[in-house]
């Protein structure tokens, strides 16, 4: 009986939150979002789906809408229907200039990174585009002249790869003396 009061209360706030979206004003659902966010990230979807035209926010509103969004689909598995930046950055880095990346730190630093940059500097108040795209070129210059320094010191030294043994057996069983993989077999052969 508890649960199926709390659940008509939540219809409730649906209904009173859909009422207050009349009103050119969107802060108090947008509070309401985030309060139940954790718990029900789906009666948040609900919520954001009444709204009826996004373009029609004011730029915060558009921002913070948004991002509920983006926060209730993640909470609730819903993916993304398009091409993300990330796919694509992943497919050029992998494909065309062909660096082994595991953890995807160019694609999700460098290139979203980069991008947050440069569109701060034509989104943001008070923020020159110019002023972005020369702090994301000197940046950039220099993290890949001190990279390109640090591994060729590392290659002419210690060296960067390990032995064909240590690839195959894995650097656990080198490094730690036990594989990091209980009862997982990678060769059928061993």
């Amino acid at each position: 009986m508890l649960q199926s009061m709390k659940n008509n209360l939540y219809v409730f706030f649906l209904f009173f939150i859909t009422g207050l979206m009349s009103c050119s004003h969107h802060s108090g659902l947008y509070e309401h979002a985030e309060k139940i966010m954790s718990q029900h990230p789906d009666s948040v979807l609900t919520l954001l789906s009444t709204i009826q035209d996004v373009n029609d926010l004011s730029e915060k509103d558009r921002a913070m809408y948004y991002l509920l969004l983006t926060e209730a689909q993640n909470k609730t598995y819903v993916k993304p229907t398009s091409d993300s930046l990330i796919t694509i950055a992943v497919e050029f880095f992998d494909k065309v200039v062909k660096i082994d990346d595991p953890v995807g730190a160019i694609n999700v630093h460098g290139v979203c990174g980069a991008l947050g940059t440069l569109f701060t500097g034509i989104f943001g108040e008070g923020c020159s585009f110019i002023t972005q795209l020369i702090g994301f070129v000197a940046v950039a210059a220099y993290t890949l002249i001190l990279a390109f320094i640090l591994f060729f010191v590392l290659k002419k030294t210690i060296g960067l790869r390990v032995t064909e043994k240590e690839e195959i057996d894995g650097l656990d069983m080198h490094e730690h003396g036990c594989s990091a993989y209980a009862n997982f077999h990678f060769h059928n052969d061993k």
